[in-house]
């Protein structure tokens, strides 16, 4: 996962070399993001914990919530920018941050995929002993 990775050097760099922090505000957008992958990895744990295949929908929602909250984050970043509201080391964070977090999501996604596709049995399976109680 070269994303996690990605987020961890760069934000280290941005530390090290004595920037500036990010303002309140762009702290509270990149905690929404930050929220946002926090519930697809719970509902990824749920697909290969539980092994519950069901949760298609609810991963769908938050794919595209990611993609909405990042393009609208992208227009305020850009509107900081024309009004010299944020530094430029900042804004290659910023836009970085969000980027590899949008990857993080599409990579887990892909992973659940590739999980259902590899087990087929497992959602039968499941089916069948409901069935069966039922």
């Amino acid at each position: 996962m070269y994303a996690y990775r990605d987020i961890t050097l760069r934000s280290y760099d941005h530390v090290r070399n004595g920037h500036d922090l990010f303002e309140d505000e762009q702290q509270k957008e990149l905690k929404e993001i930050k929220d946002i992958i926090f519930q697809v990895l719970e509902e990824a744990a749920n697909v290969f914990g539980n092994r519950n295949t069901s949760s298609d929908d609810q991963l769908q929602h938050l794919n595209y919530q990611m993609e909405a909250v990042a393009n609208q984050l992208d227009h305020i970043q850009i509107a900081r920018i024309r009004y010299h509201a944020s530094r430029t080391s900042q804004s290659v964070l910023y836009y970085a941050l969000i980027g590899d977090s949008k990857v993080i999501c599409r990579q887990i996604m892909r992973l659940i995929k590739i999980y259902k596709e590899s087990f087929p049995s497992v959602s039968e399976e499941e089916s069948e002993v409901e069935a069966a109680i039922n």
